[in-house]
């Protein structure tokens, strides 16, 4: 035979198919456990911006209540933010915020016991955030 069509192949260079298949199987393998490891961030960073985000309308809450006074009276627990006119009511948030008791102080009347939960729902499940606080009745 002539020298156009060497029986020899050793002098080639390169990646047998199974050498490809090997590193594409491993690159899955990678890319489906960075997948995997981004999902649950994702459901962590979530839930921990809905926190934020209900201990934000807490503090609005309590707030709002500070600068209107006349509202600190025992009749108003149970109330929602919503309720009261308040205007740190958020809608469409899928948050309610309560105002789950207000009640004097034993030692000074003139000082209010003022309980907020702030409820809502993630993933099936009921969440909630509660603050208490005191605010000088004025």
């Amino acid at each position: 035979m002539g020298d156009n069509y060497p029986l020899s192949h050793s002098n080639e260079a390169g990646h047998s198919m199974v050498e490809i298949l090997a590193a594409m199987v491993l690159m899955s393998l990678i890319a489906g456990s960075l997948l995997t490891a981004h999902g649950v961030v994702a459901a962590w960073l979530d839930c921990s911006w809905r926190e934020t985000a209900a201990n934000s309308y807490a503090v609005s809450i309590a707030e709002c209540l500070r600068s209107q006074r006349h509202l600190l009276e025992e009749s108003n627990s149970g109330c929602s933010a919503e309720e009261l006119d308040l205007p740190c009511f958020l809608p469409g948030s899928g948050m309610e915020g309560r105002v789950t008791w207000i009640r004097p102080h034993p030692d000074n009347p003139r000082i209010y016991e003022v309980g907020i939960t702030v409820s809502w729902e993630q993933r099936g499940a009921y969440r909630d955030v509660h603050l208490d606080t005191l605010i000088r009745q004025e």
